[in-house]
């Protein structure tokens, strides 16, 4: 489970816009604290605060928002989609895990990690990582979860 960048609280002024039209060769995951417009599968909704996504390589990444963001990122190798079939996380999926608050204090730890030259770095790295991915599943996993279905997805739905 290789981190290649992380980010915990990570700050932009309103009006940024992330634009990505074929994404990047990494897994990226996003986790925001304020609502943001949101492109997936084609189409830009407005997501509230809390909603995540990992964002599959090469696949297409924008968001923008209006006012002051703040959100947690982090970049992983290609090979990240083992551990995510592993934990039944989605990709390419807006998510909106419940009790979400423990993603910020773990990014936290993770980032200081990430950034030592300390013993046994890539050790704590992976532990953070497995606990990060473990109560994330957890927390996506809750009665009260329900993902992002996207327009044409629940027209097909309904002529079901």
């Amino acid at each position: 489970m290789e981190i290649t960048d992380i980010r915990h609280d990570w700050p932009e002024k309103a009006g940024f816009t992330l634009v990505r039209p074929t994404g990047i060769e990494i897994y990226t995951f996003l986790h925001f604290m304020n609502s943001v417009e949101i492109e997936i599968n084609g189409e830009k909704v407005t997501v509230r605060p809390g909603a995540c996504i990992f964002y599959a390589p090469d696949e297409p990444q924008w968001f923008h928002s209006d006012s002051n963001l703040t959100h947690n990122w982090a970049h992983f190798a290609p090979g990240f989609r083992v551990q995510l079939l592993r934990y039944r996380i989605p990709e390419n999926t807006l998510l909106y895990p419940r009790a979400a608050e423990f993603i910020s204090g773990l990014f936290r730890k993770t980032e200081a990690a990430f950034f030592s030259n300390e013993p046994f770095r890539e050790d704590l790295l992976e532990a953070y990582t497995t606990e990060f991915l473990v109560r994330f599943s957890r927390a996506i996993a809750e009665e009260n979860y329900s993902p992002t279905v996207s327009r044409a997805d629940r027209e097909k739905m309904q002529n079901l």
